[in-house]
């Protein structure tokens, strides 16, 4: 809670909050509860806004970064997070880092060890299969999360999604997220 509320920034309480859910140490809305105890406390409305748009299952905290991007610059609807995608007959294609499933859409942020030939390969070879069952893939560094280039992320998300929907409904669909 006071990571979040003395972040000074709702996105970087975001952050806080998302990594302490992965590591196991805290949840969103454990740190909304303990907010309605000290409803005084100073920076308590920053803390609330990261608190409710914090999330389970993030890996790392550019993932949160980008995810705030898609919510509250882009103003996207909420994407799915590392969520699990199969095709028709059950097979893992991959765990998108952000998932908008409407528009068929996944957000990866490549992180450094990204740069490895090895996670190079598998990312490629992830991504031709997500792209050959119809998903659109968009990938993202560092610099793409950073505040000078927010407007360039914004805009490809949102061309993203609205190449998604254009898309739907052009073929059977073959493939899900396996919850």
């Amino acid at each position: 809670m006071d990571l979040a509320r003395l972040s000074g920034q709702a996105r970087r309480g975001v952050v806080a909050i998302d990594a302490l859910w992965a590591a196991g140490a805290t949840t969103g809305p454990a740190v909304l509860a303990h907010l309605e105890e000290r409803p005084k406390l100073r920076g308590s409305p920053v803390a609330r806004e990261a608190a409710r748009l914090a999330v389970p299952g993030v890996r790392s905290p550019k993932e949160s970064e980008l995810r705030m991007i898609w919510l509250l610059d882009a103003g996207l609807p909420a994407p799915l997070v590392n969520e699990r995608v199969v095709d028709g007959e059950g097979n893992h294609l991959g765990r998108p880092d952000l998932l908008d499933e409407e528009a068929a859409v996944a957000a990866e942020f490549d992180g450094r060890r990204h740069l490895r030939l090895e996670v190079t390969t598998v990312d490629n070879v992830r991504q031709e299969g997500l792209e050959r069952h119809g998903l659109i893939v968009v990938r993202f560094t560092g610099l793409d999360v950073s505040p000078g280039h927010r407007g360039r992320t914004v805009w490809r998300l949102r061309d993203a999604r609205r190449r998604g929907l254009e898309r739907r409904g052009s073929g059977p669909r073959t493939w899900s997220v396996a919850r």
